[in-house]
């Protein structure tokens, strides 16, 4: 079984900041895939370091759109499935049709494994928006669709209308402990968790389309507790939070992106996560389980802290996994988990592996290349995103 991974990737200066390592569904489906007897094919910008026994083989595609169409168009093998994985994807899809080639015609199965919801409008030029228009109408060709869960997969649908009565698998942005490496010591690291009786830590973008100067004015006065942020930033958001929050000694910055190993060194060694979003886009006030955040945190059984986003709320209450609080709230979140950690920590432990598996929800969705079923929807969900017969076991 032959299966080609499309995966643009981001542009420019994101694109360098970018690995495949920031793509866990995507490495999971690899690693995942790869038990299972399959041959990966990947075609992608981002760099595959550290990935390279997973795959078959590793096309590269180089920077123009109309140059990813055309390398796209000329892998030119059959596979068993092809996998479209963001908005971009889609387009290039499209583009290659529009150079000849029709990638449906060389698979069994076009699957769109959404990590993305295309939500933004398009362009005000009628000649751009006709082009953004027939670009994602290749969504129509899809045969199935993986989606984070329920709340996504409703976001989706508005969307993308051609998408509502695809046969369509829930599988989480979640990480598998037997893929993930780690650091055994990372020096600054390590002295600043020697001299923090309570660290709190934010790893991602920091930048302000996720974070907002009304999160750190509500942790500026908890000097008990440290806070470290560590990240990247293209935008100038940290380097104005470091400067007017200069004079707080317990909030640090580490910027630059970190290896996977380090990454997961300095989750396993926090006490609690901070996962934050502070932002319009649906994406963000929708993430739920499509939080890779969340995940990283739960699955070094790290109690976690976010604002008051619904999605994020009714999963971390109703399993007892952390708290969603406005900002102003912070404080008294913040104490409360501190003084609970062990027993949230205990919790997630034991708890949190049951709720949330990204190889068993992937094989169910392999399942459903073995018996395919029209308009089905697999792994159906409560309304907090987690499989309803995963709640009749609690």
């Amino acid at each position: 079984m032959k299966a080609l991974h499309v995966l643009s990737g981001e542009s420019g200066a994101v694109l360098r900041e970018r690995g495949l390592d920031t793509y866990p569904s995507v490495y999971n489906a690899l690693h995942v895939l790869h038990q299972n007897g399959w041959e990966n094919h990947l075609i992608t910008a981002v760099n595959t370091h550290g990935f390279e026994h997973l795959l078959q083989e590793n096309h590269r595609f180089g920077a123009h759109p109309l140059q990813k169409a055309w390398q796209l168009g000329r892998v030119g093998r059959q596979f068993d499935m092809i996998i479209l994985y963001e908005p971009r994807d889609i387009k290039l899809y499209q583009l290659a049709k529009l150079c000849g080639v029709d990638l449906k015609t060389r698979t069994q199965h076009l699957v769109h494994h959404s990590l993305e919801v295309p939500v933004h409008q398009l362009g005000r030029r009628c000649w751009k928006s006709k082009l953004h228009r027939y670009l994602y109408s290749g969504y129509a060709a899809v045969d199935k669709v993986i989606i984070q869960d329920a709340t996504r997969h409703t976001l989706l649908k508005q969307h993308c209308p051609d998408l509502a009565k695809k046969s369509t698998s829930y599988v989480p942005n979640a990480y598998i402990p037997a893929v993930e490496p780690s650091s055994t010591s990372l020096a600054w690291f390590d002295t600043l968790r020697q001299h923090s009786q309570t660290l709190v830590s934010y790893i991602g973008a920091i930048e302000s389309w996720a974070l907002s100067d009304t999160l750190f004015r509500a942790i500026a006065d908890k000097t008990a507790i440290t806070f470290l942020f560590s990240g990247w930033s293209s935008d100038g958001f940290a380097e104005t939070m470091m400067e007017r929050y200069a004079h707080c000694p317990h909030i640090h910055f580490n910027m630059g992106k970190k290896s996977l190993a380090d990454l997961n060194y300095i989750v396993k060694h926090t006490d609690i996560g901070l996962v934050f979003y502070d932002s319009t886009d649906p994406n963000i006030n929708e993430i739920g389980l499509s939080s890779g955040k969340l995940h990283k945190y739960l699955s070094f059984a790290k109690p976690v802290i976010t604002n008051d986003i619904a999605s994020l709320r009714e999963f971390l209450h109703s399993h007892q996994l952390g708290l969603a609080v406005p900002p102003e709230q912070f404080g008294i979140a913040i104490a409360t988990l501190v003084a609970q950690q062990p027993q949230y920590a205990q919790h997630i432990a034991e708890h949190y592996p049951t709720l949330i598996n990204f190889e068993r929800s992937y094989r169910q969705f392999l399942g459903t290349l073995e018996h395919p079923a029209h308009n089905v929807t697999t792994h159906c969900v409560s309304p907090c995103g987690i499989p309803l017969y995963l709640l009749a076991l609690l």
